[in-house]
């Protein structure tokens, strides 16, 4: 044996591993693992280190056989104490306990592990209602444990002996099948559940006997009030219910080690938290924590929700506690301003109570000993704006007030009522308006517009669409390609709210700047952001690149590099099919054909490509979003006049038409998330394939299939089908 001697530094803190390799020779063992002579014994061992028998031949001949190579490995972890790192740190206030608002000293002291005081050493202090932090069971944490904590090796062995083989023809042969996991079988892990009784957690009903002594100590607490009534002061009004205390994050200490603070509590009935964290130097660290109450005899605590809305009604919960040792018969008195104290049929407890002068703005309750009780004020909002309530308690010598406010909304949901029509031959169009009987009258308003344009119509859905909240990559490109589209006609839409053509053109210029930060190196583009998510859409890759080249078209500036990632992106976009477009061949189809209606739209027509997806998918069975792209790249090719007209031919059949609209309804059934499917998408798009069509004066034959006769795109079908979109 050796012994090593490894020194610990300071700067190993707070631990070091040490290993110890050892390499070198062994005496060859027989298969009853005992030594053997140098001639005879183990030729080698197997790779898996399973005892290989000499050959008889060789043993009987007496053969020298060399040791065998031997090594051995073996590492310990060496905690190094951090003691000398830890600071003792205290930080007590003066007064345990304090009234509502009261202000006290707190002291801290910060020394060493020696017990020697540390100067100059900065200590954050932060005191903090203690039911706050156990809502979710937050602990400022220990910087010990975070600048100390135990390090890992930070290396990897590498052995080479598994790779060493002997040439030994046993060696060679197959291997035995591995066992059959049918052999192993899993460990049945039983639970047992606890079973105990079920118990009540309604109170028992009051005997006359236990009624009776109610009535004694109500009637003993009355007296006590008549004795003890204090003069008529003012009761001290809470009004400050910060859950935060005090902050105070550089906080130094003097020469001895010490500081002072001074706190002052907020309003709040509750157990404040001190935490102290204490450095010194960047190397040395602390924590304590300490508690602080704020109580007082008789305590009000109004439990408001945290907002109203405009008519609403609600029982407003006040909760009186009493912290003494004899029950209470405490008055309770509310004020209010900007809502309205109503009547509601009393609680049961409330009844059994006399009212105070005022009914309903004030309430006598008896609080038992050391117990709490709760009485309710019905409160309705009359008006929107911010809704304050007094609440005070009084009972002999002692009392208590707080003051709360809540916002009252305006309602919750507003309904806009909107009508369009064109002006007749006499220049004129008549218009009844009635008032919808379920609205409130301070809310609201008629407003009439007018406009040149059957476009207007599309006001109140653009403005929508402009102020959308939300911002996906889908929602964005979603807003970028409409306002693309309606860019010529924007000026003509004279709504109060429609944006200016400035804010338009820096809105545009935000949102390249969101899509060009979600583009990954692959030219796909992510949902909310640039990391890969759970799901891939290859569809709204596509998405966005259709908004970029419509937006390059229209002038507004994109950068080159994200539409040229995307090319390769769209050319290949079946590769990018996982196994949940495995079940859909809708889906597949309506990606591809949209993919390849953006490459013609960025200069780049495959018509064989297209050709040969209509071809796989079948007219019949291709949805209506599909035909309408491929329509729209093979419209101007003079070799596809034969699909364009069996496609159309198909439509025409198919159309779900009215006196006035047209629209095509298609189910992609449980895919349709992974396109954010839309009949309306399908019918504009549909729509902008027959416009195409039109323009380049495409036969079509007629239903009776004959092929000497042709005639147009119908001459109603596209005014229907705008008709149709306006109308949704």
């Amino acid at each position: 044996s050796i012994t090593l001697k490894i020194p610990l530094e300071e700067k190993y803190l707070p631990n070091i591993t040490a290993q110890v390799d050892l390499v070198g020779a062994a005496e060859r063992q027989s298969d009853g693992n005992a030594a053997v002579p140098a001639a005879v014994g183990e030729a080698s061992r197997r790779p898996d280190g399973s005892a290989r028998r000499t050959p008889d031949s060789q043993r009987d001949a007496g053969v020298t056989l060399a040791k065998r190579p031997a090594f051995a490995t073996g590492n310990i972890n060496l905690p190094i104490s951090t003691a000398s790192r830890k600071l003792i740190v205290s930080a007590d206030p003066v007064d345990k306990t304090l009234a509502p608002g009261g202000e006290t000293k707190v002291n801290v002291e910060v020394k060493d592990y020696r017990g020697e005081p540390v100067a100059n050493s900065e200590v954050a202090i932060i005191v903090v209602d203690e039911s706050v932090l156990a809502l979710s069971r937050y602990v400022i944490g220990d910087p010990m444990d975070t600048f100390y904590t135990a390090r890992g090796t930070g290396t990897t062995d590498y052995h080479l002996r598994k790779d060493v083989l002997l040439g030994n023809p046993e060696d060679v042969k197959a291997p035995p099948p591995p066992p059959s996991n049918a052999n192993f079988a899993m460990d049945a892990v039983s639970e047992i559940s606890a079973s105990g009784r079920a118990v009540s957690n309604a109170p028992p009903k009051p005997s006359a006997r236990k009624l009776e002594r109610d009535r004694g100590a109500k009637d003993e607490a009355e007296r006590d009030d008549r004795q003890e009534q204090a003069p008529d002061t003012p009761i001290n009004l809470r009004q400050n219910f910060n859950a935060l205390a005090l902050f105070s994050p550089t906080v130094r200490t003097d020469s001895s080690g010490r500081a002072v603070l001074n706190i002052k509590l907020p309003d709040n009935l509750t157990r404040y938290r001190i935490t102290a964290v204490a450095v010194d130097s960047g190397k040395r660290f602390g924590k304590y924590e300490s508690n602080i109450t704020a109580k007082q005899p008789l305590m009000v605590r109004p439990s408001a929700p945290r907002f109203m809305n405009f008519g609403d009604k609600i029982d407003l919960p006040v909760v009186v506690q009493n912290q003494t040792d004899k029950d209470m018969l405490v008055d309770v008195a509310i004020r209010a301003t900007n809502a309205r104290l109503g009547t509601t049929t009393p609680s049961a407890e409330a009844a059994a109570t006399p009212p105070l002068k005022g009914g309903e703005l004030g309430k006598r309750v008896l609080v038992k000993a050391n117990d709490r009780a709760e009485v309710r004020f019905p409160v309705s909002a009359d008006k929107a704006g911010t809704a304050r309530f007094q609440i005070a308690v009084t009972s002999g010598k002692y009392n208590d007030a707080a003051e709360i406010s809540l916002p009252v909304w305006t309602p919750a949901t507003t309904e806009a009522f909107a009508t369009y029509g064109t002006t007749d031959q006499n220049g004129a169009i008549i218009q009844p308006v009635t008032t919808p009987g379920d609205v409130y009258p301070q809310f609201g308003g008629l407003e009439v517009t007018t406009s040149s344009t059957q476009l207007q119509e599309l006001t109140d859905a653009f403005v929508y669409l402009y102020r959308y909240p939300y911002e996906c990559s889908e929602q964005i490109s979603s807003r970028m390609i409409s306002i693309a589209a309606l860019r010529d006609v924007l000026t003509a839409f004279k709504a109060k709210e429609m944006p200016t053509e400035a804010e338009i053109k820096a809105n545009f210029e935000k949102d390249i700047r969101i899509l060009q930060s979600r583009q990954r190196d692959d030219g796909s583009f992510g949902l909310w952001k640039r990391d890969r998510e759970r799901y891939e859409y290859p569809f709204l890759t596509i998405h966005v690149a259709h908004a970029l080249a419509l937006a390059k078209a229209k002038g507004y500036k994109v950068p080159d590099g994200m539409i040229d990632k995307t090319k390769p992106y769209l050319k290949n976009v079946e590769k990018h099919f996982d196994e949940w477009y495995a079940h859909s061949p809708e889906v597949r189809w309506t990606i591809s054909a949209y993919a390849l209606y953006i490459r013609d739209l960025m200069g780049d027509k495959d018509v064989a490509k297209t050709k040969k997806l209509l071809a796989e998918a079948t007219i019949e069975k291709m949805p209506f979003e599909s035909l309408g792209w491929i329509l729209s790249v093979l419209a101007n090719d003079p070799n596809s006049t034969a699909e364009v007209q069996a496609i159309l031919h198909f439509l025409n059949n198919r159309t779900t038409e009215t006196a006035a609209t047209a629209n095509f309804v298609t189910n992609y059934g449980d895919g349709a998330w992974l396109i954010m499917y839309s009949n309306r998408r399908a019918d504009g798009v549909l729509l902008e394939a027959l416009i195409k069509v039109r323009n380049a004066d495409t036969p079509v034959r007629n239903d009776d299939g004959g092929a000497d006769k042709s005639v147009r795109v119908p001459n109603d079908l596209t005014p229907k089908l705008v008709r149709g979109l306006l109308d949704h």
